[in-house]
């Protein structure tokens, strides 16, 4: 009984390292190799993006993000490269308005985020 113990005791502790080095070298390794996008619009009447371009493991890829508050969000998708940015006046990348090309950096450092600030006037 001793040695089941010690053994399920050990197995635990194992598994909560090996946890701890996986979710610190995914926090670390994403901004180091793409970024994820962030839009404030100033005058309130942007409610989507589709960004389209290379995600960060060089595959193609593209994700209309709605409006949450002053911002618009890709949380959870990471670019890298040269993507198409697109704006929209509707929820789910409806009422076309314009469109940027934007670089996104493979690494800023500690920075996860590129920005973009539009004003529709």
């Amino acid at each position: 009984m001793r040695i089941a113990k010690k053994v399920v005791t050990a197995v635990a502790a194992l598994g909560l390292a090996g946890a701890g080095l996986v979710v610190g070298a995914g926090t670390a390794a994403a901004g180091t190799n793409g970024q994820q996008i962030r839009l404030t619009d100033a005058s309130s009447t942007i409610m989507s993006m589709r960004v389209s371009g290379p995600a960060h493991n060089g595959q193609w890829s593209s994700g209309c993000f709605n409006r949450s508050g002053m911002t618009i969000l890709t949380s959870g998708w990471w670019w890298k490269g040269d993507v198409r940015v697109e704006y929209y006046h509707g929820y789910g990348c409806t009422n076309y308005w314009s469109a940027d090309d934007v670089h996104v950096p493979a690494d800023q450092g500690k920075e996860n985020w590129v920005y973009l600030y539009k004003h529709d006037d």
